[in-house]
């Protein structure tokens, strides 16, 4: 699997990977049984139960141009946990109705979970893969995804996700102030000491390669 995450109101779990697959599970506590946490607590053991194996669409079922290979790298909940977006390799954006895939048990159900959907910008051999996604927080009512170079999006909520607007990111704008983190900690690094951070992240990289050659 790419990709998990488990609902804001932590009764389902959502899972995607490297086939055209998605996986939801309800998740209840079973007051029955009791499990002990490293320090001792108890904690309520939990449940998963299947409740849908969706096949998600590809472009050339849609009669989307571009390439498709069935891959997600990621899942959105919204807020209130009703929504859950999944975004493919391909660029596809899916919207499913939470409640429908709740009352659902397994792969067959009387009800089309599916609300909408709707492509990135482009294609994946363009750079139009979905590589992340989120919803905003109350009021705003908007989604967000960012694809795989140079470009984002925002979709109305509202409006159904047909208002989308794209926004380019362009690394050599004038005025653009990059930021490079450090993968030893949680500084940040800007403006003229970029180049001084690469390399030190490059040095820390090889002592890191080197200890793990000599274990």
């Amino acid at each position: 699997m790419n990709y998990a995450i488990i609902s804001p109101d932590s009764t389902v779990l959502a899972a995607v990977g490297d086939v055209n697959v998605a996986y939801f599970y309800g998740i209840t506590s079973d007051l029955s049984a009791v499990v002990y946490g490293p320090n001792g607590e108890k904690l309520p053991k939990r449940k998963w139960t299947l409740l849908r194996r969706i096949v998600l669409p590809l472009s050339p079922q849609l009669g989307m141009p571009g390439y498709d290979d069935g891959s997600c790298f990621s899942i959105a909940f919204s807020p209130c946990s009703k929504l859950c977006a999944i975004g493919s390799q391909s660029g596809i954006i899916t919207i499913y109705d939470v409640d429908i895939i709740r009352q659902s048990t397994g792969d067959k159900s009387s009800q089309d979970p599916r609300l909408h959907i709707f492509q990135s910008s482009r294609p994946m051999a363009q750079g139009g893969a979905v590589r992340s996604m989120a919803f905003s927080p109350a009021p705003w009512d908007l989604f967000v995804w960012v694809e795989d170079s140079g470009r984002f999006g925002v979709a109305d909520v509202r409006s159904s996700f047909a208002r989308r607007q794209i926004v380019r990111l362009d690394r050599d704008e004038p005025g653009l102030q990059k930021v490079v983190t450090s993968f030893s900690s949680n500084l940040m690094r800007t403006g003229a000491e970029e180049d001084e951070s690469e390399a030190e992240s490059a040095e820390e990289l090889n002592q890191v390669q080197r200890m793990v050659m000599d274990l």
